[in-house]
């Protein structure tokens, strides 16, 4: 199974895991942690991987979100700013960190 990290951090072995990476364990850490995991997938070997969809996260970016701009975070936590109106096309080039979309949209709004 793979669960997204929702807060904190995870520790297993010498490995950390922060807030927006994703986990894969045979442990159903959303029942373990409850609102510190989100569960993205469960595959077996013989199964295609698929991308989880990406999460509209616009309501933690007000300044992006009140001037008609949407930002989508992916299962890896990256980020990408889109216009309302074009969601298939992102305005950043590469996916970027919170503090990447902040500038993106100070920049955007000049």
């Amino acid at each position: 199974m793979k669960f997204q990290v929702l807060c904190g951090e995870y520790v297993v072995g010498d490995k950390t895991y922060q807030r927006g990476d994703v986990v894969t364990t045979d442990n159903p850490l959303d029942e373990m942690f409850v609102n510190a995991f989100k569960r993205v997938g469960e595959f077996k070997e013989d199964e295609p991987q698929q991308e989880p969809e990406p999460e509209d996260v616009s309501n933690n970016f007000p300044l992006a979100a009140n001037n008609g701009l949407v930002v989508m975070q992916q299962a890896d936590g990256k980020l990408n700013l889109f216009d309302k109106n074009d969601l298939a096309n992102p305005l950043n080039e590469e996916p970027l960190t919170k503090g990447g979309i902040n500038k993106l949209v100070k920049e955007f709004l000049a």
